[in-house]
């Protein structure tokens, strides 16, 4: 009986969700709000089909329902996008030769990365650890940031960091948020964990971030803007792809030893204890970054130039 409740209750959420998404489609003719709209849907039903806990389910819908009502904001288009669109000019793209040790470039005029290029595959390790935080270390609402991380990500990278860098931005800074936290954490209670995480892996996430820096160098000429891509950035940021999804991972491992009932979710529990809805880390955390992430777009400092 409990669970023909639970599956019905989970069809009439999707059917929700399914109006309110055909809905934010039918409102718009962008086809890259589309796009992070279906992305976004069909990975709350990846999510939803793997675990039929209604109250589990609270914090997904929800966070489908922000990226739908909201996709204008975290697909918004790059401000050197804007120009060529507002000013009617032709763009080009030179991307770096993979595997040539000299500086060579093809002339390639598509708008996305190829599927093959490792900025974009390094992406899968947040899906995989993902569903390795939800089955192996049972911390469901970690792994359903990883997920929202993996799409974010994959979208960014694939319009050549054209678009969606606050959708990227937005989860991938809710990870990082837990992480520290978990280093804060672990100072009390795993010491090896703290040494590692504290003096390991951040200052080497922190390293190979900057070392990467910008993916291209954008440059106006008369009616046209140049992108050239830039090698060391495919290159270090596909490496700190598999640095920054091992660290909530590590966090996954660190909470599930040591705060292992399913009541203290990271560690900290639920904001409505009686229902078991929306864990307080993963909340503060998504909103931490959102803050953090509106904040920068309105002092101009991201999308970074």
């Amino acid at each position: 009986m409990e669970k023909n409740f639970a599956a019905i209750a989970l069809g009439l959420n999707l059917s929700i969700l399914v109006l309110v998404t055909i809905s934010g489609i039918g409102a718009s003719n962008e086809c890259r709000r589309s796009r992070l709209q279906l992305c976004c849907f069909l990975v709350y039903i990846l999510l939803s089909s793997a675990h039929f806990n209604l109250p589990n389910l609270v914090l997904p819908t929800v966070l489908v329902l922000v990226m739908t009502w909201f996709s204008s904001y975290f697909s918004k288009l790059h401000p050197y996008r804007l120009d060529i669109l507002m000013l009617g000019m032709k763009f080009k793209d030179r991307t770096p030769i993979y595997g040539s040790s000299s500086k060579k470039y093809r002339a390639h005029f598509s708008r996305m990365r190829d599927i093959y290029d490792p900025v974009i595959y390094t992406n899968v390790l947040y899906l995989i650890f993902g569903l390795y935080s939800f089955f192996l270390f049972k911390q469901w609402d970690l792994a359903v940031l990883q997920i929202f991380t993996f799409v974010g990500s994959s979208l960014y990278h694939l319009s050549k960091e054209a678009n969606y860098f606050n959708l990227d931005q937005t989860f991938a800074g809710s990870l990082g948020c837990i992480f520290l936290l978990s280093l804060y954490d672990a100072y009390y209670v795993d010491l090896d964990y703290f040494l590692v995480g504290g003096f390991v892996a951040l200052p080497l996430g922190i390293f190979l971030f900057d070392y990467c820096g910008m993916p291209a160098d954008v440059t106006y000429e008369p009616l046209c803007c140049v992108r050239q891509g830039r090698l060391v950035y495919d290159q270090i940021h596909s490496i700190w792809h598999i640095v920054s999804s091992l660290a909530p991972l590590g966090c996954s491992y660190f909470y599930s030893r040591h705060f292992p009932h399913e009541h203290l979710v990271l560690g900290r529990g639920y904001l409505d204890e009686s229902t078991l809805c929306f864990p307080k880390v993963t909340v503060y955390a998504f909103l931490i970054s959102l803050g953090i992430n509106i904040i920068g777009n309105a002092t101009r400092v991201f999308p970074p130039k």
